[in-house]
């Protein structure tokens, strides 16, 4: 059996849910899309981390988080 070591690639970004074994993963980060080879594993999925593996990568993929909505005091038009 070969021991053939892959490549572990980190991103932070969000993956486009669900992850499919034998399809690609997409992966949106820095404002694109990364679309990777098949998936032949999926390793681990937390909120903090998720790990998948393809014929000649590692995926580790850290969730970004949405930016925080703030609300602002402010008249709400009322319509007649």
């Amino acid at each position: 059996m070969l021991n053939i070591k892959k490549k572990v690639i980190f991103i932070n970004g969000t993956v486009l849910m669900p992850l499919r074994i034998k399809k690609c993963a997409i992966i949106y980060h820095n404002g694109r899309k990364t679309i990777t080879p098949a998936v032949i594993s999926v390793k681990k999925v937390s909120k903090k981390i998720i790990i998948f593996e393809t014929l000649n990568a590692i995926y580790c993929v850290i969730p970004e988080l949405a930016p925080k909505t703030r609300f602002i005091d402010a008249p709400v038009p009322v319509c007649a």
